[in-house]
């Protein structure tokens, strides 16, 4: 499995280490994020998003500082420890990876209904085994 950093080396190590799943090469959370940033009714949200991303990854507590906020963090996929961070109509879906302070974003998507898909539900519970099963086998990669 292929692991995307979130964050730009060059601003220092951050306290948490934020990850997207990279598929085939392709890495649909940035392409997305790029894609949402350069399009003008999306772009305050999508700024939104990244802007969270760096709180995250520079406070101590990282996501566990939005846990409390329903309106812009809760459990997308009931039971199963999947989140989604949402801003205006956009969705960015994340786990807590396997080692100490590490956060997963396996997909991101625009939507205006609150239910997540079960085709989405399937691909995010897929995405966190199949990340899983690499790491146990220490076969993840960073590109």
């Amino acid at each position: 499995m292929f692991l995307t950093r979130l964050w730009d080396p060059q601003q220092g190590e951050p306290v948490w280490e934020l990850y997207a799943i990279a598929e085939g090469g392709e890495c649909q959370v940035t392409a997305s994020l790029d894609q949402w940033l350069n399009t003008p009714e999306l772009e305050a949200y999508a700024a939104g998003l990244v802007a969270l991303l760096e709180q995250i990854s520079r406070h101590e507590r990282g996501p566990a500082l939005f846990h409390g906020n329903q309106t812009l963090c809760h459990e997308a996929v009931t039971g199963e420890a999947i989140y989604r961070f949402r801003k205006g109509d956009l969705r960015l879906y994340w786990f807590y990876g396997d080692d100490r302070k590490v956060v997963i974003f396996p997909y991101c998507e625009i939507k205006r209904t609150e239910k997540v898909a079960a085709s989405v539900k399937r691909r995010l519970i897929a995405a966190r085994d199949e990340y899983r099963e690499a790491h146990r086998k220490a076969k993840l990669k960073i590109v």
